[in-house]
Formats: structure tokens, sequence, C-alpha cells
């Protein structure tokens, strides 16, 4: 099975290759095949590949800057999820690709389920949002993983900021009125793998879209007060005490996007899939940030 794995270089993307590295992996990142690009050019890319699964792990992922730059974000996220979908309709092969939590309002009581009505609050969310109905128009034989706060051992994310903030400040505020769980890359490929081992021993998970996140819930404030102890736990030296992260509402730290603030994800349908229970989110953060303490390397400090 040929692979081609959009976005190698990404946060997700350098993970997907260390879990996929068994298969025979074709990476693209933007130097190879740059989604801004016409659709005769992303297509022309495609068919020289010829690949028998495409992976997207490619995304414009800055969500306040995409209120700005609206054409970028488009282009990436939904343009050329029309051009890829059409051709793996027409080549009649799959395509994984992975989608956000921010495609819906968060207006919602309780964790939301795949089939429940979108509502995006950002531009980001709106572009997310087309590039999957671009595929459910395109493609039968489709894999949406939607997911939420992904953190990773490489790439930006929330747990880096704060180690960096921490090394400077006495004191972090941190908003307490978004809920969701942290998802780690980790999981993410793991469970990426697992659907591509269905597809190579011909007994093919359902198509469709799959909540991909651990269990619990949590708030951005927690995360980030949960880091700082398993620092502390390690003797790692920063500036910021854990008992110093404050708990501030969304409405004292306003961002050019909204947020939702229920970012819950239901996981029932993938947790049916999997030959194991999805793990609570502290044990998939805690490892992932044991990762990243090894990343930037703090361990050792």
């Amino acid at each position: 099975m040929k692979i081609l794995l959009i976005g190698s270089n990404g946060q997700l993307g350098q993970c997907l290759s260390a879990e996929l590295s068994d298969f025979k992996l074709h990476k693209a990142d933007r130097s190879k095949l740059d989604l801004l690009e016409k659709e005769e050019k992303i297509e022309e890319f495609l068919e020289k590949i010829n690949p028998d699964l495409i992976i997207n792990s490619s995304a414009y992922t800055k969500v306040d800057n995409a209120e700005d730059e609206r054409e970028e974000a488009y282009k990436i996220n939904a343009d050329a999820l029309k051009t890829i979908s059409k051709f793996a309709s027409k080549k009649n092969i799959y395509l994984i690709h992975y989608s956000t939590d921010y495609v819906f309002d968060g207006k919602k009581d309780s964790p939301y389920f795949e089939d429940d009505k979108t509502s995006p609050i950002n531009f980001y969310g709106q572009t997310k949002l087309k590039g999957e109905e671009f595929i459910k128009e395109n493609l039968s034989k489709f894999y949406i993983f939607r997911t939420t706060w992904v953190i990773g051992r490489k790439g930006n994310n929330f747990a880096k900021t704060i180690i960096n903030l921490a090394k400077q400040k006495e004191e972090l505020k941190i908003v307490k009125d978004q809920i969701g769980v942290p998802t780690s890359t980790n999981l993410i490929s793991s469970i990426s793998r697992l659907c591509i081992l269905s597809l190579k021993r011909n007994k093919p998970w359902p198509s469709g879209i799959y909540n991909t996140v651990p269990n619990g819930k949590t708030s951005w404030f927690e995360i980030a007060k949960f880091l700082l102890q398993l620092a502390e736990s390690l003797k790692i030296k920063l500036k910021t005490p854990s008992h110093k992260v404050i708990p501030i509402e969304s409405s004292a730290f306003p961002t050019k996007a909204k947020r939702p603030l229920n970012s819950q994800l239901d996981n029932s349908k993938l947790n049916d899939m999997l030959p194991y229970v999805l793990p609570e989110w502290r044990e998939d953060f805690q490892k992932i940030s044991l990762e990243i303490f090894d990343e930037m390397d703090l361990l050792n400090s």
C-alpha cells in the first residue's frame, strides 16, 4: 500500500511519519506540495504519486490570523480538499483527513456527536467545515477524524507556550470557561494506524466522521496547572509555580476570533472500533508532556 502523507512536516504530520514508517510512505511537505497552488498543479502532483491512500494532515491552523488571512485559510482548509477528494473519488481510494471541534458553536450543554448540527463561530471553523463538506460531496470512501486541542512533541502548541511563559513570568492567567480535552498527536496517529490496518486487511471501518479525543473533560486552566505540577514533580525549574496559575473568564482575554466554550466531543463511535478503551485525558497528556519536556531539553536542567 502506497500512502501519500500531505503535510508531513507539521505537528501531526511528523508524528504520523514516525507511526507509519513501516509502510510505503511518500511524504509531502509544503516544499513538495503547496496547497495554495492551483487545482491543476495539485492534481498533477497527485497523479505523479498515484497513491493507494491519501492522508491529509496539512491545515491552516492560525485561528486568529484566519480572520484576516481569509483567502489563504480557505484555500488550504477548503479548496484543496475539494481537489484532493475529487482525485480520490476518481481513483476509488480512501482519504483520511483531520478536522476540529471548531465546526460547532460550543453552545451545547453536553458533548457533541458526529452528526450534531454544525455552526462555526469563527472563520477558521468555517473553512474546516467547508473542507469536510467537500469531502462528503465528492467521496464515499473517507475518514474524517475530528479532534480537539492538539498537543505534539513537534511544532507549536499550548503546552509549549505555557512552558515558555512559565520560564519568564511569576504568574499566569489562563482561561477557565472553555471546556474540552487536549489530544496528543501520538493518540491521533495510533488511531490512524489502526484505521489504515483495517484497510490493509480488507476489513475497513465504516466511512464517515469519528470524534477522536481521549476521555474526560477539562479546561485550559486545569491543563496549565496540571502541566506545571508535573514539571514540579520532575524538579524542572520554572519561574511560575503551579499555585500561581490564575483562572480567568474568556471575556477577560479577548481574541480576534471567538472560541467555542464547549469543545467536548463524544468519542463512543470511535471507541466501538478500537481494541482498547480510549485513555483518560490526563494519561494521554502526561505522556506527551514528558516528550515535550525532553524535546525542550528540560529533563536534565
